[in-house]
């Protein structure tokens, strides 16, 4: 389960950091 918690919490961070580089 915290595997799990650890992974969504990486896609999240990819996601928002892919957005911030295409926003800038």
């Amino acid at each position: 389960m915290a595997a799990g918690e650890g992974l969504e919490f990486h896609l999240d961070k990819s996601y928002l950091l892919i957005r911030w580089m295409l926003t800038v």
